[in-house]
């Protein structure tokens, strides 16, 4: 009876591991979806800046590796987030499209709202919680956006972490292209790693013990999914008019993100 009793306690013990595995791995590629990412790929931008200014104008001291790691990520882009694109992309319309991404901007209020409680910017946190209480009560969850009818509440300036730590003087330090995760400038590291302190949805690994894991995991699938279908265009579009897509990313991102902190 032991014996038995072990061999269902081995079996679950295995399917819970498996069950973590694949949430990692589906969280990991969808933070190469990132939307700060997505945002960086300005055309404008891109075509001001990918050749106009030399690589000493952005500290890149690692340019040889990071270009091997750009290119296995644009890689994954061809095996895995283009195929989801596309699928997702002719199952859904332009609206339940749009939905779901207020959905998930919605369910990422706790990182804006700390994030400008710590600037100090008191009544950007104010108006981010009006908006958020709008939305999830008369938008329904988030998922259609009254706030917009409401100018205060329509174009609020997105705050992250990221922000925060340049508010308090931490430097920009050197850019990096990691693995699966994509650009980051070293300041953006410790950001990203304290997002699930702050919003369990950030990881399936949240620090709410009550959480349901197999909810996080279809959060972090539909993530992908919605973001997916956003950043691929953007990037297959850059990818083809530049010269050296490496360079107008790489060039494109670190302006958006110095642009968001002056904001």
């Amino acid at each position: 009876m032991k014996i038995w009793a072990m061999h269902f306690h081995f079996r679950d013990l295995f399917r819970e591991a498996i069950f973590l595995i694949a949430c990692l791995s589906i969280a990991i590629i969808g933070i190469n979806a990132d939307e700060n990412f997505t945002d960086s790929l300005d055309m404008e931008s891109v075509y001001q800046e990918d050749w106009i200014y030399s690589n000493d104008k952005f500290q890149d001291p690692l340019e040889d590796f990071n270009r091997i790691i750009f290119k296995l990520n644009d890689l994954s882009y061809d095996i895995i987030l283009e195929p989801v694109s596309v699928f997702y992309n002719s199952v859904t319309t332009e609206g339940i499209r749009k939905s779901f991404r207020y959905f998930i901007y919605n369910l990422k209020y706790p990182i804006r709202l700390v994030s400008n409680i710590l600037q100090l910017k008191y009544q950007r946190a104010y108006y981010e919680s009006l908006q958020f209480s709008l939305n999830t009560t008369l938008g329904i969850l988030g998922f259609f956006r009254p706030s917009d009818d409401f100018p205060s509440l329509s174009n609020i300036p997105e705050e992250d972490l990221g922000q925060l730590l340049a508010f308090w003087g931490i430097p920009e330090g050197p850019y990096l292209v990691l693995p699966f995760i994509g650009p980051l400038t070293l300041r953006e590291i410790p950001a990203k790693l304290s997002e699930p302190i702050i919003n369990p949805f950030e990881t399936p690994f949240g620090v709410l013990d009550d959480v349901d894991r197999k909810w996080l995991l279809t959060y972090n699938v539909a993530e992908i999914f919605v973001i997916s279908s956003e950043i691929l265009p953007r990037y297959n579009i850059v990818k083809g008019a530049s010269i050296d897509p490496y360079t107008a990313i790489r060039n494109a991102y670190i302006l958006r993100r110095r642009s968001m902190v002056s904001e």
